[in-house]
């Protein structure tokens, strides 16, 4: 009675095993797939909201309020080259880059206080408190010179 079983029927019963088992383990993988998949997609997502604006887009906005050539001209390069960067004919380099976030920087704090024509004038003048023009003092010491005396003007304070 303990004898083995063998025949056509065991052995279908082992093949759809086998595949029931495969079929499993495909969906295993594909869930984890998936869920590394959503957690990667989710990754970009949390990139895309965390805040960080790419530097094209920050170009964009300072072209757009206060215009290529004076763009190009308070980052030192030729009047085409943020319209190239725009377009991505050229790519930035990251000493660029670092000059644009710092301009959109001083800008977007600038332009808190007053409207485009008025913010280029006070960059362009000389300033008591920095003692020099904020957009020598933007090349010579940095944005964050000039992004106190900003706070010093919002407050009212003069040297």
């Amino acid at each position: 009675m303990g004898a083995k079983r063998s025949g056509p029927r065991l052995r279908a019963r082992k093949k759809n095993s086998a595949k029931a088992i495969s079929r499993k383990s495909s969906a295993k993988v594909s869930k984890a797939s998936k869920a590394t998949t959503s957690r990667r997609g989710a990754g970009k997502q949390v990139a895309a909201t965390s805040g960080v604006v790419p530097t094209t887009q920050k170009l964009a906005r300072l072209v757009e309020s206060m215009g290529n050539n004076w763009v190009a001209g308070i980052l030192e390069v030729s009047p085409s080259q943020p319209s190239r960067w725009r377009t991505g004919e050229e790519g930035i380099s990251p000493e660029n880059a670092r000059q644009v976030t710092d301009l959109e920087y001083v800008m977007s704090r600038l332009l808190q206080l007053y409207s485009p024509s008025v913010a280029r004038v006070w960059l362009e003048s000389y300033n008591a408190h920095l003692e020099g023009r904020p957009v020598d003092v933007f090349h010579l010491r940095g944005a964050l010179a000039v992004a106190e005396a900003i706070d010093a003007e919002a407050q009212g304070a003069y040297a």
